[in-house]
């Protein structure tokens, strides 16, 4: 997970090509911060789409 003050497409495309599995970009909020975490760490309780 990358957290960054760079929210353009090229910056968040960049992010993710360098391996990253979710990228979050300030400011932010904390729930937000810590539900993505959640989904992160257990992928089965994230709510389907």
């Amino acid at each position: 997970m990358l957290l960054a003050a760079l929210g353009q497409w090229l910056d968040v495309s960049s992010g993710f090509d360098a391996g990253s599995d979710d990228y979050v970009v300030k400011p932010f909020s904390p729930k937000d911060l810590l539900h993505r975490i959640d989904q992160l760490l257990d992928p089965a309780a994230a709510p389907s789409a």
